[in-house]
């Protein structure tokens, strides 16, 4: 019998290279007696079709160009042939998807393995604003980023989200940490949740997903307004022109930010205590300081107002 590593996320924490990097290292990880999943999306790295195929009510915004069951078969075909003690797949459309249909397919592919959850919380501001730099730069969004807050971002309160995945498997098969922004290296977090860091890599030497400047996004924001043909060559484009000479993409001041992580702070102090053993109402590891954030907010208003002049 062996052990089923299911990572769901959460989006935004270094998912992507993660990914990249595990799919890219396929055979250093079977050295160490882990199959990382082949079938579905090999360009990417993850297993996005696999974990839709588990999703009953998809956004609006999400791609669904796949045959549910050619996934289904192909991935139950490899599990069949599987030699090592260790499987893993990873996918931040996990979170959307129903644990109860999640852990039959697996429980019929590999029959008597344990299943364990991979999962990386993110202090909420820092995630707000890297999911409205995502949402901007992939589907279209439109919205300023006071009216994306405004209007609510789905997946902030970890507790509620982990809680279907623990009503199955239980708190401990529950692997959590806290994404740390500073360090981004969500490869060695997720190797040291699994028992495995001793596995060298070198994550830190390639970004993967790169996240636009402030000034880009808004650039990006105002041409979502408008019917564009090659919308994706225009901004490549626009991105390497902008790229040396933008902001981080930041849009809370160091006292919005706080405000801000305020409003999660009974639902991070629940989280914290069932699954890192300790209480915090405010998750910390992130990558800017309060003094470097409203550096880079003042630069930022510094930017705009040479630009209106």
């Amino acid at each position: 019998m062996g052990q089923l590593y299911i990572h769901i996320g959460r989006g935004k924490t270094g998912t992507t290279a993660a990914q990249r990097y595990f799919w890219k290292h396929r055979k250093a990880l079977a050295d160490r007696g882990v199959h990382y999943l082949t079938a579905t999306d090999p360009k990417g790295g993850g297993h996005q079709s696999l974990a839709k195929c588990f999703i009953k009510s998809p956004p609006e915004y999400m791609e669904l160009n796949f045959d549910r069951s050619v996934v289904l078969d192909q991935v139950q075909k490899e599990l069949s042939s599987v030699r090592t003690e260790i499987v893993l797949v990873s996918s931040e459309n996990f979170t959307m998807a129903s644990p109860d249909q999640v852990f039959a397919y697996f429980g019929e592919s590999l029959p008597g393995w344990t299943a364990k959850i991979l999962f990386l919380a993110r202090s909420q501001d820092e995630l707000a604003e890297s999911e409205f730099n995502q949402m901007v730069k992939w589907t279209g969004e439109t919205r300023r980023f006071a009216d994306f807050v405004a209007d609510g971002i789905d997946e902030l309160h970890f507790d509620e989200l982990l809680e279907p995945w623990r009503a199955v498997v239980g708190t401990s098969n529950m692997r959590v940490d806290v994404y740390n922004s500073a360090a981004r290296d969500c490869v060695s977090q997720l190797l040291s949740l699994m028992g495995l860091a001793g596995i060298g890599h070198n994550q830190s030497s390639t970004q993967e997903n790169i996240s636009i400047g402030a000034i880009t996004t808004e650039l990006f924001r105002l041409l979502n307004n408008q019917k564009i043909d090659s919308r994706r060559e225009l901004f490549a484009r626009i991105f390497e022109i902008t790229r040396g000479i933008d902001v981080p993409p930041l849009y809370f001041s160091s006292e919005e930010a706080r405000d801000f992580r305020k409003k999660y702070a009974e639902s991070n102090r629940r989280f914290s205590e069932r699954y890192l053993e300790q209480s915090r109402e405010d998750l910390g590891c992130r990558r800017y300081s309060d003094e470097e954030r409203d550096q880079i907010i003042r630069q930022l208003e510094s930017l705009k107002g040479a630009r209106s002049q």
